[in-house]
């Protein structure tokens, strides 16, 4: 006789060991078979969009992405030393214990977040570059230099702008590091929320691919020196293409809303005495930088006794 069992169609089916039916409603049947593809599409897109040459892992963030390399590494023999980073996070991190092999390399901040200041990326740093491009991945200034890393990582939530919950690991494709690769795979392969992926593809389409933050500060020895005359100290260097510069003194406390008439925003590191002004604007890798040291120049006049012009 035919087997009259009732057939249940697979697609149609929620496992509550993989996905409870709960969480299910309003989401794709094949769940995890839309994730995949809706992470591949992701990936494929920043790829092209910026002009990414290595092998993408789609994480959680940066220290999804720390923590992965640093494992993944330690499975290949090489110990990661975050302990020079200017992230108090990560500095904080005890490193692994030696191996054998003895190889260590250094977490290496592109930029650092406190002043600005780049990293040299040529200059015979230990190999292999591991990167924190958490201040550089996708600026119009400095984005191109991630090419030289063998790995980064960095978040999609900041100069890029698609998503908070979202950062990349990239391995250069000739990296021979097969215990991170695995690493990095299983990492990936976790479960992920297919609305927050959709979301970052739709931020991608809404804004074109415009996926670089092209706007720039361009201070210059004048501008330099009256903040000197005031006891105010300019951290980031000149003609650095950076997004944001980073300042130290006694800043008054109504620069932050002069900074937000001129579309500029503002984090105040309390404990160093840092305020880091930065701004945005959409545009893609071949656009032109926009300066913006005009406004910068407009808010810091605003709260100011004595008047700051630029020249050099």
């Amino acid at each position: 006789m035919p087997n009259m069992q009732p057939t249940l169609e697979r697609s149609h089916v929620v496992d509550a060991a993989a996905l409870h039916p709960d969480l299910g409603r309003g989401l794709p049947a094949n769940y995890f078979r839309a994730c995949a593809a809706a992470r591949h599409e992701l990936k494929s897109l920043l790829s092209s969009y910026l002009q990414l040459r290595h092998d993408l892992y789609l994480l959680s963030n940066t220290s999804h992405g720390l923590v992965t390399v640093a494992a993944g590494l330690a499975h290949d023999g090489i110990i990661l030393d975050a302990s020079s980073s200017p992230y108090p996070g990560y500095a904080a991190l005890a490193p692994l214990p030696q191996t054998a092999t003895g190889r260590r390399v250094r977490l290496l901040t592109h930029v650092d977040p406190l002043s600005g200041v780049v990293a040299d990326l040529a200059s015979g740093i230990q190999q292999p570059i591991v990167l924190d491009a958490a201040q550089s991945f996708g600026t119009i200034g400095r984005h191109a230099d991630i090419a030289r890393a063998e790995i980064f990582i960095c978040p999609l939530h900041k100069h890029v702008g698609i998503a908070p919950g979202l950062g990349l690991l990239g391995l250069r494709p000739d990296l021979i590091v097969p215990g991170l690769k695995s690493y990095a795979a299983a990492a990936e392969q976790g479960t992920a929320y297919l609305p927050l992926l959709r979301q970052a593809l739709d931020e991608i389409e809404r804004h074109n691919g415009n996926l670089v933050n092209t706007l720039t500060f361009n201070v210059d020895k004048g501008f330099r020196s009256v903040l000197d005359n005031m006891g105010i100290t300019l951290l980031t260097p000149n003609a650095e293409l950076l997004p944001f510069v980073c300042l130290r003194g006694p800043l008054p406390g109504r620069l932050v809303d002069e900074c937000l008439k001129h579309n500029l925003s503002t984090k105040h590191f309390v404990a160093q005495n840092i305020i880091r002004i930065s701004g945005a604007k959409r545009g893609a890798l071949h656009s032109i930088p926009d300066d913006r040291t005009v406004d910068l120049l407009a808010a810091l006049r605003s709260v100011f006794t004595h008047p700051i012009s630029g020249g050099s």
